[in-house]
């Protein structure tokens, strides 16, 4: 198999080597779980992706992030709504609760996994199907600053965001779903769903536009993943 042709964990969308495949024994797809969710199950029940992060997908990611590019916040909500219905179709919860993953301080002049979540939701009010989707950004807030990821180690992406965040308001019972640009490691979608849970939150969904697939090998320093 071509890594590219390879399926991907049911939980959090890591392609899968080979070794992990066969040992899910080549059954349903929502059998099959990564080497790091078969070790230790993420937090959230499910991440969900629009796309790989390459390609024409990448570069609008960056121009909207890094270059004030902010009115590519539409057309990437407009994704990130397709993203939205699968959550919408995999849970039965009445209202999902949508968190844009925050900022700390001044770091940027906007929020843009916040401007593509409001325009996802946007977008799906526009075809009457925004019912169960509340926006409720200002529940999770960014604590403390942390360094950028780009170039940490998985293990050092976790210790960098352990900590990070808080709630501040009632999350008892919630079934919320996280938003963000990329998935990378999923460290800092971890650490958003540990706070949310540990704060009462009963279920914890993850939307991003994105998803790396980075080689599986030792060499994250070299890699260039925004």
């Amino acid at each position: 198999m071509r890594p590219e042709t390879l399926p991907c964990c049911h939980l959090c969308g890591e392609r899968c080597a080979v070794e992990e495949i066969a040992g899910a024994g080549f059954g349903r797809a929502a059998d099959l779980r990564c080497e790091a969710c078969s070790a230790e199950a993420p937090g959230f029940a499910r991440a969900f992706a629009f796309g790989p992060y390459s390609g024409n997908l990448r570069a609008l990611i960056r121009l909207h992030k890094f270059e004030g590019t902010q009115e590519l916040a539409v057309p990437l909500g407009a994704r990130l709504a397709t993203v939205l219905r699968s959550v919408a179709a995999e849970t039965e919860a009445p209202v999902l609760h949508v968190v844009a993953v925050p900022l700390f301080g001044s770091r940027r002049r906007y929020n843009q996994s916040e401007q593509m979540a409001d325009a996802a939701l946007r977008e799906l009010r526009r075809s009457g199907e925004a019912g169960r989707f509340l926006a409720a950004h200002r529940v999770l807030r960014r604590v403390r600053a942390t360094e950028s990821q780009s170039h940490l180690t998985p293990a050092q992406r976790k210790k960098n965001v352990r900590g990070a965040f808080a709630v501040r308001g009632d999350v008892i019972g919630w079934t919320a779903v996280v938003v963000d640009d990329v998935y990378t490691t999923g460290a800092t979608a971890a650490e958003c769903t540990r706070t949310l849970r540990e704060a009462g939150a009963a279920n914890v969904y993850v939307v991003t536009l994105a998803r790396t697939q980075p080689e599986r090998v030792e060499r994250w320093g070299a890699l260039d993943l925004g």
